[in-house]
């Protein structure tokens, strides 16, 4: 930077990131009205104590830098509400950090050498904290003192437990806690019952039987990639949940009273050990896509055929041998994959998926496509929406005579027939 910026008092506003400046001259502080500074994407490895005359700072973005520490002086920032410092080398921070009482957002995310902030819970004001990609192998307790926060990253740590003070974050509504060390929630966590969205995937959780049991506003909730054998029932007491991903566990079953979610808009199952839908199913009339790929279900439920709300169907990597003619219902559906199957035909009825984009039947048994008696109507003639059509890896020895009729088709897989 050159000297002469300090003549520009009257900025308010400056940008100077994705430069290869190495650091801030000490007249650059006579920039006394900034209120927002971005110096991210440089090359600073320090910032000089005079930053504390920025006092009219309210931005200030350092993420991205060679930064291994802090200036004390950096707590005299009273009016600063957000602070990027994500991507540096910081080991810790300044004792004095805790009197940025106007602070809203702080991002700390991958500085792999930064201990827990022990003190931060004095930063009373706070709503959004990210410490993920930290190496954090704890959650200080006194993070519980942050009854403002609202989103709480802590992804991809070594984190292996939590203290019993998250029950005292009463404004929580986002969570974080995928790739981490955690077996066990503790038993005060279900009461977080201002959760909107919870994200734990890729832990070591075999049991959250009571966890989920005070957080009816719950929306979202991810268990991807943990050690579960059932989902726990008391999510049935969430009726606010939209979302529900579970995939790469140990489900063998779905409780009967689990899937009466009337807000269900997503179900992600896949790769697990299911053999059978409830019933309870049908009772989740918003649902817009099901994902069931790579379980041990041997038949396409007729129940399904029931949620005629449904986009998205993926029953893929299964041992399904036929499909239902109540596929008929599913008049919504958009995309449907039954790929790597047994399938030895296809119900005349799928020809009534009149909004079909995408169907996916490759590596099943097809010999006829159609094998049926001439009184029907074309069945692909219908579908004037079909844009992709796989029969890759079956048995086929010719093409549905009615195919030319799907003029929006843009591509057709017809590989090792």
């Amino acid at each position: 930077l050159q000297t002469k910026i300090d003549e520009f008092t009257s900025v308010t506003s400056l940008n100077i990131s994705c430069n290869q400046i190495s650091g801030l001259p000490l007249q650059f502080f006579n920039l006394t009205n900034l209120t927002v500074l971005k110096s991210h994407q440089n090359q600073l490895k320090n910032l000089l104590p005079e930053i504390y005359k920025l006092r009219q700072l309210e931005i200030l973005w350092l993420h991205q830098n060679k930064l291994r520490s802090l200036p004390s002086t950096i707590g005299q920032l009273d009016r600063v509400r957000q602070m990027t410092l994500e991507d540096n080398m910081l080991e810790a921070l300044p004792t004095h950090f805790i009197f940025l009482t106007s602070l809203k957002e702080i991002r700390l995310q991958n500085n792999p050498y930064l201990s827990p902030p022990k003190d931060i819970a004095k930063l009373s004001s706070l709503r959004r904290l990210d410490l993920s990609v930290n190496n954090l192998e704890f959650v200080p307790a006194t993070m519980g003192r942050l009854i403002d926060l609202s989103s709480l990253n802590l992804r991809q740590n070594n984190i292996q437990s939590l203290p019993d003070t998250f029950s005292d974050l009463m404004n929580l509504r986002i969570l974080v806690l995928t790739y981490n060390q955690i077996s066990q929630l503790p038993q005060s966590f279900s009461k977080v019952s201002s959760l909107w969205e919870l994200e734990l995937s890729y832990n070591n959780l075999r049991d959250v039987s009571d966890s989920f049991r005070s957080m009816a506003r719950l929306k979202r909730i991810n268990l991807n990639s943990n050690r579960l054998l059932t989902i726990p029932k008391t999510l049935s007491l969430c009726l606010e949940l939209e979302t529900l991903t579970a995939t790469s566990n140990q489900l063998k079953i779905i409780p009967s009273n689990l899937l009466k979610f009337p807000a269900m808009k997503e179900i992600n199952l896949s790769q697990n050990l299911l053999e059978t839908v409830p019933p309870s199913i049908q009772a989740m009339v918003s649902l817009r896509v099901l994902n069931l790929e790579s379980n041990n279900l041997k038949v396409f439920d007729e129940k399904i055929c029931f949620l005629n709300m449904l986009e998205s169907v993926n029953l893929s990597r299964n041992f399904i041998r036929c499909i239902p003619s109540e596929v008929q219902s599913l008049t919504n559906l958009t995309m449907l994959d039954i790929s790597q199957n047994h399938l030895s035909a296809i119900a005349p009825e799928i020809r009534f998926l009149t909004r079909l984009r995408h169907l996916l039947l490759a590596d099943n048994s097809l010999k006829f496509f159609p094998p049926f008696p001439p009184c029907f109507s074309p069945v692909l003639g219908l579908m004037e929406n079909l844009r992709e059509l796989d029969l890759g890896r079956n048995q086929l020895s010719a093409l549905p005579l009615d195919l030319s009729r799907c003029s929006n088709l843009q591509s057709i897989k017809l590989q090792s027939n």
